[in-house]
């Protein structure tokens, strides 16, 4: 194959991407500090007009020099602007295939083409959908994609309401839309009043608000200001969460073969995924404390080489009912099985989960640290019923257990309980450690290292009986 390179649409979506989301935000900081009608606003304007000249020009050169070349035995990828990088990549070492795509793409006919290599290296081109076509065609020429009658599930209003409280992302994405439609609607109230400010710079607004704050008889009307804000903003970005996810998550399909699972969502973004089941070291059922509570879950696998600053958790099914997980298993997954999580943290435990996170000497010291600097700071002491409570669920739904196939560990994250069901051969090491105090108690801690890219992913159950340790400690020989 001749070089190439990225489709042109990908320079101009790079640099408006760019110019978007780094310095307008920064411009439009800048001159809210200043105030509109300050002498130094056309000097700030320049600068932005010179940076955004040198993105255009930098982005061109990095789109330009940016050629690769595939054919069946390697991908030659050369790169850079200020110095060039050449890599040469075997095709076997090509592990999964990510495809997405955004509605202005899609337009186009062009999609984001991700080549996951094992090791945890990633390559990423822009090609028109025939390219991506041949390319799949050409690496994964082996795995043939099946495609069922049943082309996508829907969700219901139900499951996308109870989506809307684990997508950290959308609803943060939602409050941005929420606290922008405040604000200009705000802005239009005081122009209709006759109490607009635009000619008031920022600084001095802050100068107002620190003259106000000094004053105790005004700060509990600021508080429930700024407690009435949130909630106004946090009810607009859950309205706004439901078209949000249905846009992200429309459009659902999961298929596969005996070779790979197919993963494809999304109507503005679309996404596809691309994975073949040797690859697959590990599956996840995360269930969040909303979803817990209604008898749902979701499903992520990890693949050989997951490291810790990668999304590469893939989701497998954003919600699915618990009952139906085994189901999904038997379909899609046939290599992973649930077990039943037989060894449990001791009962006499669970005042040390409860009070080890919640006394921890790095809390105490913050806390008094900014009580020297502030009288309020004593007050995230209420916090401390919230770390007795994240204590408590860590113990109740830890658990472990393992056979001649599976190790599977439970463990909570956050408001989350997340069960790690791991091939043994991808197990690489496994611990016991017992204090003088937990001998008496005949428990010690429990921990596993598993293959990975990170320099150490290891995880751990406290207080686990101490029978099953000697099995434990040989369950890789």
């Amino acid at each position: 194959m001749n070089k190439r390179r990225d489709n042109f649409i990908e320079f101009i979506y790079h640099t408006y991407s760019t110019v978007k989301n780094l310095f307008l935000p920064l411009l439009a900081l800048a001159v809210s500090l200043i105030g509109e009608k300050n002498h130094y606003t056309p000097y700030v304007k320049l600068g932005f007009y010179i940076l955004i000249g040198f993105i255009i020009t930098f982005s061109f050169l990095k789109w330009y020099n940016k050629t690769y070349e595939i054919d069946q035995a390697s991908i030659r990828i050369t790169q850079g602007v200020f110095a060039k990088r050449f890599k040469d990549v075997p095709i076997n070492r090509v592990k999964s295939i990510t495809a997405s795509d955004s509605l202005l793409k899609r337009v186009f006919n062009i999609s984001n083409i991700s080549l996951e290599l094992i090791g945890g290296d990633e390559i990423r081109f822009v090609l028109s959908n025939k390219d991506v076509a041949n390319i799949r065609r050409d690496i994964f020429k082996s795995i043939k994609i099946e495609t069922p009658n049943k082309r996508a599930n829907q969700f219901g209003f139900k499951e996308y309401f109870l989506m809307s409280f684990t997508n950290i992302g959308a609803f943060l994405g939602a409050c941005s839309l929420s606290f922008t439609f405040l604000s200009f609607a705000l802005h239009q109230y005081l122009k209709f009043i006759g109490e607009d400010t635009d000619d008031r710079s920022g600084i001095e607004s802050i100068n107002s608000l620190s003259t106000l704050i000094e004053d105790p008889s005004i700060v509990s009307m600021l508080v429930l200001i700024a407690v009435s804000m949130v909630l106004a903003v946090a009810i607009i970005a859950y309205i706004l969460m439901y078209p949000l996810l249905f846009f992200t998550y429309s459009n659902f399909h999961l298929g596969s073969n005996d070779k790979s699972i197919h993963v494809e969502y999304g109507i503005l973004n679309k996404k596809s995924y691309h994975i073949p089941k040797q690859q697959i070291r590990s599956l996840r059922i995360i269930e969040p404390m909303v979803l817990r509570w209604f008898g749902y879950a979701q499903i992520k696998v990890d693949n050989i080489g997951f490291r810790e600053n990668r999304t590469a958790a893939i989701m497998v099914c954003p919600i699915i009912r618990k009952d139906k997980v085994d189901s999904l298993l038997e379909s899609h997954l046939q290599q992973f099985q649930s077990q039943p999580l037989c060894y449990r943290p001791i009962k006499s435990s669970i005042i040390n989960y409860m009070l080890c996170r919640t006394f921890k000497l790095k809390y105490i010291l913050t806390v008094i640290i900014l009580s020297f600097l502030s009288f309020y700071a004593l007050y995230l002491t209420v916090l401390i019923p919230v770390f007795l409570f994240l204590g408590f669920l860590k113990w109740k739904y830890s658990a472990l257990n393992f056979n001649s196939d599976y190790l599977t560990i439970r463990y909570v994250n956050g408001l989350s309980t997340v069960t790690l069901i791991t091939h043994k051969k991808y197990v690489e090491t496994t611990t016991t450690e017992q204090t003088f105090l937990m001998k008496g108690k005949q428990s010690s801690h429990y921990k596993v290292a598993l293959y990975s890219e990170r320099l150490e992913e290891v995880y751990g159950i406290r207080h686990l009986p101490d029978r099953m340790g000697g099995l434990f400690l040989k369950y890789v020989r």
